[in-house]
């Protein structure tokens, strides 16, 4: 029974990462895309295209482990992210991407990626705060509002993904 129980996991692990690389190639393409006609700087094309090279790379060379490579996944999609929410003309606009990506992270079952997410928005907010001073005291409280909303999309998804985990693990003992 141990044995069919790890297929099972090993299974729905390479599942899971090819589903994510799927969607980390279609942002790719979107964003490039999206780059394009924007006439953003064309390194930005690179950084992302590079991003999806090594993340296609790792699951093809099965390197290390299903947590390492969701790791090194999370990391590079996050640095897609936060490229684009440094371009983009308001804070808000990116909310909706960062709110798909913890979706996505939480679907790896890792809930310490979670904290990727945080630390990527809390630097794009700044940057929109004092870099391209984009949130300004008229629109500061709907930008902590959806501040707010990731925060707490994050902090569901980090539960969740802890008490499933707990649970599978309860469920083998």
């Amino acid at each position: 029974i141990c044995n069919m129980v790890e297929m099972t996991y090993a299974a729905n692990e390479k599942s899971i990462e090819r589903f994510l690389l799927g969607i980390y190639a279609l942002y790719t393409i979107t964003l490039m895309l999206i780059s394009d006609t924007n006439q953003w700087a064309g390194v930005n094309n690179t950084i992302w295209l590079s991003g999806l090279l090594i993340a296609g790379f790792i699951y093809i060379g099965k390197y290390k482990t299903y947590v390492f490579r969701m790791k090194i996944f999370a990391v590079l999609m996050q640095i897609s992210v936060v490229l684009y929410a440094t371009h983009a003309d308001r804070f808000q606009d990116a909310i909706p991407t960062f709110m798909v990506f913890v979706v996505l992270l939480g679907l790896t079952g890792i809930e310490g990626l979670v904290y990727i997410t945080v630390g990527s928005l809390a630097c794009v907010f700044s940057y929109h705060i004092w870099i391209t001073e984009t949130i300004s005291t008229e629109n500061l409280p709907i930008a902590l509002s959806q501040l707010a909303n990731v925060l707490l999309l994050q902090y569901s998804v980090y539960s969740w993904t802890k008490r499933n985990r707990l649970g599978s693990e309860q469920l083998l003992d």
